[in-house]
């Protein structure tokens, strides 16, 4: 297997140095997503030493110098949708195998990489997921089951979920399936090629076929879902060359990121044409939908009352002050003042709560009141709390004390079990540096998967995967829902039983 790897690696570079071309033409490759007041775009062909220009529609704007893909942080994020049904021949499972492990061995420094099986629903096996060693064991631990994916349906929600997402990285979409799927129930093929076209998403499909004219045309129809965002298809009956298949894939790490300021002028959510072009031949147009911008804090004069200006006092004499609207005037000792007034006022109100007070005691008298505790100080308390986390323990800061201690433990291995005070907001998932509790023991749990809260005395789970989603007792949970105690919560593949002391 290393030596597989190792030829593999080699061939991969090859074809990166002499250009060896993908099994499908593409198009001039154009991505651009919309971040806050900034156009994003990336280019599959460009040079960062450009010297680019940018139009929205008929209003020139200066880009800004572009980046090179290899040059930033998180680069691209390539999510892998695999139709897993047994239909894959089985002729074609090693060729699979070694596209995906070859996608994870010739990586960018930062990029991210999901990983979803397709049937009635998605599985998630990886979700933004970095570590070459857990990738190749995803990988590795591919199964091939009896069934026939709702394809359609699938793809449409995973995509759907990305474009909520929305993240500025390089967003590549590589699917394998044969092709064939049971009845469309929810979504028809016409609104995924819609959806397509709007997410923009660099497509690639790999097809899994057994070469028959049926199967062959099943892949045909599927392969122009591709071509919408310029993207390759490969069909493994005809080749199974994984260098190439791997090297047309990740094209687009050689391409460079520009990012274009948009005028707040041009920022009033409508769909703009954008063109941009190297100051060479090479010149890529798109269409995107323009942000709303940002309120102006600049003053302005539209609905305040005009200055006044100033007056020229040069030749006028001085005026005399303005009298006061209300003259002061000497007490008058034969005229009423206002105390007495004021005296007989309070003498009503007294006579009024008297009487209130005389019919509140011809009824039951209440329960004694809970007795009232000493004013804590405004500022909150800092608090440090210990966390037991799978045998071990983990700090968590801030807040204040906690009134309730959550209990989380794994269905199918009681040994991952976590334990915490819900004191404010707690996040979960597997990345430590956006999750209070790290649950980093299964690969398809979300970077951040959902966050726990105590509201009005009730334990609320928000969820914030948009690709995998969280589950609770059976229901899928797209915002929030209350927990209860023994509620069971599904993480991507992990299902973990809630229990509040």
């Amino acid at each position: 297997m290393q030596h597989k790897f190792l030829t593999l690696a080699a061939a991969v570079a090859a074809a990166w140095v002499f250009g060896l071309p993908a099994l499908a033409a593409g198009g001039a490759g154009v991505y651009g997503t919309v971040q806050g007041q900034d156009a994003v775009l990336y280019l599959r062909s460009g040079s960062a030493d450009a010297a680019y220009t940018c139009m929205v529609g008929n209003t020139p704007v200066t880009p800004a110098q572009a980046t090179p893909l290899s040059g930033l942080d998180t680069p691209a994020h390539t999510v892998i949708l695999l139709d897993n049904s047994a239909a894959i021949p089985e002729s074609q499972r090693d060729t699979i195998h070694d596209i995906l492990n070859g996608l994870a061995g010739t990586r960018l420094n930062g990029e991210t990489f999901t990983l979803d099986t397709l049937g009635a629903e998605v599985t998630p096996l990886c979700d933004g997921e970095t570590d070459y060693l857990q990738l190749k064991t995803v990988v590795d631990s591919l199964t091939y089951n009896d069934h026939t994916a709702q394809l359609t349906d699938c793809v449409y929600r995973v995509l759907d979920s990305l474009v909520q997402q929305n993240s500025p990285a390089l967003t590549r979409v590589v699917l394998i399936t044969t092709g064939a799927e049971e009845e469309q129930y929810g979504y028809t093929r016409q609104e995924l090629a819609d959806l397509i076209r709007k997410a923009g998403f660099p497509l690639y499909i790999i097809g899994a076929d057994d070469g028959t004219d049926a199967a062959r045309a099943q892949l045909q129809e599927l392969f122009a879902l591709a071509r919408l965002t310029d993207g390759d298809t490969y069909a493994l009956s005809e080749t199974q060359d994984v260098a190439a298949i791997v090297n047309g894939i990740r094209a687009w790490d050689r391409g460079v990121r520009v990012d274009v300021l948009l005028p707040a002028a041009l920022c009033d959510g409508s769909d703009r044409a954008m063109q941009l072009s190297d100051g060479g031949a090479n010149t890529v147009t798109l269409t995107l939908t323009m942000p709303f911008a940002a309120a102006d804090n600049t003053t302005s004069d539209v609905g305040r009352d005009a200055p006044i200006p100033p007056q020229d006092t040069a030749d006028t004499a001085p005026t005399a002050e303005p009298e006061p609207l209300v003259q002061p005037t000497a007490p008058d000792e034969d005229k009423p003042g206002v105390l007495p007034f004021a005296l007989g006022g309070a003498g009503l109100l007294a006579a009024l709560a008297a009487a209130f007070m005389a019919l509140r005691r011809k009824k039951p008298a209440p329960a004694a009141p809970l007795p009232v505790q000493p004013a804590a100080s405004d500022a909150p308390a800092t608090m440090m709390a210990e966390a037991t986390m799978f045998g071990g323990t983990a700090a968590i800061f801030g807040g204040n004390a906690a009134p309730l201690t959550v209990t989380l433990t794994d269905l199918a291995d009681p040994a991952h079990t976590v334990t915490f005070p819900l004191d404010g907001t707690v996040s979960l998932g597997r990345d430590p540096g956006l999750c209070r509790i790290v649950l980093d023991y299964d690969p398809s749990i979300s970077r951040h998967q959902c966050d726990l809260c105590l509201r009005g005395g009730d334990v609320v789970l928000v969820n914030r995967s948009s690709s995998n989603g969280t589950k609770v007792n059976g229901e899928k949970i797209t915002t929030e829902c209350p927990l209860t105690d023994g509620s069971i919560i599904k993480m991507g593949n992990a299902q973990l039983r809630l229990t509040i002391s």
